[in-house]
């Protein structure tokens, strides 16, 4: 019934015994319903002093229970400054709410004068020679300005530099500086094959337009490659997959070219002609860096054996090249580091599914056989064609046992 009562409640042990009981008071109420409130249908504001209520600026309201809507309020005669915005409702009733406020700012419109026109513009590098001492760039003066310029870089050394550029306005004023960074160093001519899509006297390139991922592959095990390499449209029908380029240095022959004498890595293309080109359209990739000794070059792929070229890397004038694939002894290891596809031509051994430098049953059980009947760009895809099927475990069979000879 309605009023007071007390709960109580007591617990039982697996030995019979029962606890005191613990009570708690509480009370039952008539279930009363209010009567519905009545609904709005009136509503005014007024800014900072309280004129009376029904005497503010009215505003139209749609009639309910309840109000959600936008109202645009007029804020022209007010001074700059702070100012309360107070509204307040009225029902069927005749009756009105409490007022509610808000605080807000009135800004005075600000008419800014026109910055003066930008006239001309400079630029150096490395090394600030002074306002207005820099190489003079032409431009046609505006407001503002969008240029494009082919700059000189004749007599700077290979390695990074900075390009400062900075504009002065028709009243004198210099910008300050704007900077970028970029880089010198000699070009890298390279040429190596794929065993798996090699046909003829090239390679077809059947993940090319839609397989072939934007962004490097090579960020994970066992390369660890953190390049930012990437690509929004392939145009160029002729990419075949990516390749990771990387550079030894040493004083010795190839077999002195270990892990510890790498100098730089770097995501590329890999075109069917074998030739490799940089991520960004250009036809030779950099070297990164200032080269001393002999440089050696290691070509690495997702699901073939790597290669290290068998001999330095030989230099023309400001370009590196190095051709894998004409000769049994172009790759370190010889027969064993590379091989012959058709008579007179070599290649990287395909089936490395795991990319561990061992082609053997696990790349088939672990890798071809999980992904047989897919289609895509897939590890196990041993061919490349787009599609892991039988032919994969065909080219797989004669390469068991083969592994990697790159200095490790």
């Amino acid at each position: 019934n309605e009023g007071f009562h007390s709960l109580f409640m007591r617990f039982l042990n697996d030995e019979g015994k029962w606890s005191l009981s613990e009570g708690r008071r509480f009370y039952v109420q008539p279930d009363v319903l209010p009567p519905p409130a009545p609904p709005i249908v009136d509503a005014e504001y007024f800014f900072d002093t309280d004129p009376g209520i029904g005497n503010g600026s009215t505003i139209s309201v749609i009639s309910g229970d309840t109000i959600n809507e936008v109202f645009d309020i007029p804020v022209s005669g007010l001074n700059e400054g702070f100012h309360s915005l107070f509204m307040r409702f009225q029902n069927d009733e005749g009756k009105w709410s409490l007022y509610e406020g808000r605080r807000f700012y009135v800004q005075p419109d600000i008419t800014h004068p026109l910055a003066p026109k930008v006239a001309a513009a400079e630029y150096f590098f490395d090394s600030d020679p002074g306002v207005g001492a820099g190489t003079t760039l032409s431009l046609n003066p505006d407001d503002t300005v969008t240029v494009s310029w082919s700059l000189p870089s004749a007599g700077l050394g290979n390695g990074q530099h900075y390009l400062y550029v900075r504009v002065i306005d028709e009243d004198g004023s210099w910008s300050i500086s704007q900077r970028d960074t970029f880089y010198i160093s000699d070009g890298l001519q390279l040429k190596v094959f794929l065993e798996g899509p090699f046909s003829g006297t090239e390679m077809i390139p059947s993940l090319n337009p839609t397989e072939i991922p934007q962004n490097q592959p090579f960020n994970s095990e066992p390369w660890n490659y953190t390049g930012e390499e990437s690509f929004t449209e392939i145009t160029d029908p002729d990419i075949v997959d990516w390749v990771l380029v990387g550079l030894r240095e040493t004083t010795g022959d190839a077999s002195t070219a270990t892990s510890d004498s790498i100098i730089s890595r770097q995501a590329a293309f890999l075109k069917k002609d074998g030739s490799i080109k940089a991520y960004d359209g250009n036809d030779f990739l950099p070297t990164k860096s200032e080269i001393a000794d002999n440089l050696y070059s290691v070509i690495w792929h997702r699901n073939h054996l790597g290669v290290m070229s068998a001999y330095p890397l030989s230099k023309t004038g400001d370009l590196y090249s190095y051709d894998f694939t004409n000769g049994y002894d172009k790759a370190f290891g010889g027969v064993n580091g590379h091989k012959e596809l058709v008579s007179g031509l070599w290649g990287m051994i395909s089936s490395d599914g795991n990319a561990n430098g061992q082609i053997d049953n696990k790349d088939k059980n672990d890798i071809w056989l999980l992904q047989l009947g897919n289609d895509g760009y897939y590890e196990g895809d041993f061919d490349m064609n787009g599609t892991v099927n039988d032919q994969d475990k065909i080219l797989w069979e004669p390469n068991s046992g083969k592994g990697a000879k790159v200095p490790e």
